[in-house]
């Protein structure tokens, strides 16, 4: 199982000093470099790519290899899959008999079973590439291989180019590629590169679609949901990047950099009290930055819901002037995210996840005990608050999030919780959640009460929403009713 580390280099202009520092590592071998040059091949009905595989037929050095790739998953730059190498006395084309490995054999021929009889191939995408590379012998034992690549895809007429570095676990603790990868991340603009060479040319040729959204983990443990979640918030970033003007990504990075957070706070008793402190200030700086293009975005919605038709004017301007510092904004904070400064908080947070300190995970018992404690302080906070100050609005709502977002993780768990419990509480939090951007809205409005062709739009708009808030308190005050009942009755049957 080959199991690499990828990181894109940000900024090209950074190339040469990386090229000059990888010989200064401790525990670096001998600078060695090469020209690799590749062409990747599939049948024409692309069996292969459909069982998720790879062949190509390579040049390195003047010596020619043919390598099977296979299975595998590829998450927030780790990509972990089957790898089969079969040296070549010459360039052939491909073909099922080079590979003798009887895992390698079994794969391609259950792969291309429905062509067995007329099979054939063509060239899908070409690589060429120069590649500089050593081995790092790391203090726990690990060996690691860094290989810095720069070069070209080509595909269909197209070109992409290639400036990233690999890390390849060659022997030890998969710690060790997140421990090199920091100390490079800290030193250089460097991203998560979740696409292979072969997935991005496979994106130029028309053969794939962008990498596919994570599906939600339902697998019990601390341990993996931060994963699950780490990954998203990776995902989400790299779709932020590729498209800043779209809006969904802007929001599922923020939800997961959210849940990530309140696992951090939930589990803080379980783990390392200052470390989970330290990784949700981190992670609260990174949601942070797109606070401004959230709010511009929700304030957006909130027109496009009001009904009113901005086509015939109405609220024309306003729209206008939003969008375009919507895309101001947007630009902005993807170029300071390219840069790749929460690239050694990822790998930071990676690796303490797979660190000794999170094998033995809380019990069902002591999550329930934590989880009471949590409803008792949301039930008080939620009592006390006064409807009309937003303040107090305010800490009910961010008490409310972190206990959704505990409910989730402990659902994953395999707590068992009362649905209608659950229920109320997400009635609450989107009520409360409105009742706060409306609170947000009117301050961005207010920016407009004095621009020509804006101030009556935002008069407008915002006066609309105080219709709302008052509409929303009546039936606010029954769910927060509903849900002390249903939080009584939990923590009989629960607590003790």
């Amino acid at each position: 199982m080959e199991t690499e580390l990828k990181l894109q280099v940000a900024e090209p202009k950074c190339w040469q000093a990386i090229l000059d520092f990888l010989p200064t590592l401790d525990g670096g071998g001998e600078i060695q470099s090469g020209r690799f040059r590749a062409i990747y091949y599939d049948t024409p009905k692309g069996s292969l790519r459909k069982a998720r595989m790879a062949l190509r037929i390579r040049q390195e050095n003047g010596s020619w290899m043919a390598t099977l790739k296979g299975g595998g998953t590829s998450l927030g730059g780790l990509h972990q899959r089957q790898e089969w190498n079969v040296p070549l006395p010459r360039k052939q084309a491909p073909a099922v008999a080079l590979f003798e490995d009887e895992e390698a054999a079994a794969l391609l021929k259950a792969a291309l079973q429905a062509e067995e009889q007329d099979l054939s191939w063509q060239a899908l995408l070409e690589t060429d590439f120069e590649r500089t590379f050593l081995r790092v012998d790391l203090p726990d034992g690990s060996c690691v291989e860094i290989a810095a690549d720069k070069g070209k895809i080509l595909a269909a007429g197209r070109r992409a180019a290639i400036l990233e570095l690999e890390l390849e676990l060659v022997s030890g603790q998969e710690t060790a590629l997140f421990s090199l990868g920091e100390e490079l991340a800290r030193r250089f603009p460097l991203l998560p590169a979740s696409g292979s060479k072969f997935h991005r040319g496979l994106l130029l040729a028309g053969l794939a679609e962008a990498n596919e959204e994570i599906s939600p983990s339902c697998a019990a443990g601390t341990r993996l949901a931060m994963l699950h979640w780490l990954r998203t918030a990776i995902y989400w970033q790299e779709q932020f990047l590729q498209r800043p003007e779209e809006v969904r990504p802007v929001h599922q990075l923020r939800v997961a950099l959210r849940r990530m957070r309140s696992v951090l706070s939930f589990c803080r008793p379980f783990f390392e009290v200052e470390a989970c402190q330290h990784y949700q200030e981190e992670l609260r700086h990174w949601g942070e930055q797109l606070a401004g293009v959230r709010e511009t975005d929700v304030l957006l919605a909130t027109l496009a819901a009001s009904g009113l038709d901005a086509g015939a004017g109405v609220l024309g301007e306003l729209e206008t002037d939003l969008a375009a510092r919507r895309q101001v904004l947007a630009a902005d904070v993807a170029r300071e995210m390219a840069k790749g400064w929460s690239t050694s908080l990822v790998l930071a947070l990676w690796q303490w996840l797979l660190s000794p300190a999170w094998a033995a995970e809380p019990t069902a018992s002591e999550l329930t005990a934590r989880l009471s404690k949590w409803l008792v302080k949301l039930r008080k906070v939620g009592d006390a608050a006064d409807l009309t100050l937003q303040d107090e609005l305010h800490d009910w709502r961010i008490q409310g999030k972190k206990v959704r977002y505990a409910f989730e993780f402990c659902l994953l768990q395999r707590l068992r919780l009362a649905p209608e419990m659950i229920e109320t509480l997400v009635e609450i939090q989107d009520a409360l959640g409105e009742l706060h951007d409306i609170q947000v809205q009117h301050q961005l409005l207010m920016q407009w009460r004095d621009v020509p062709g804006t101030a009556w739009e935002a008069g407008f708009l915002a006066g609309w929403q105080e219709h709302e808030r008052r509409r929303m308190l009546p039936d606010l005050k029954k769910l927060r009713k509903d849900f002390r009942r249903y939080v009584r009755r939990w923590l009989r049957e629960h607590a003790g």
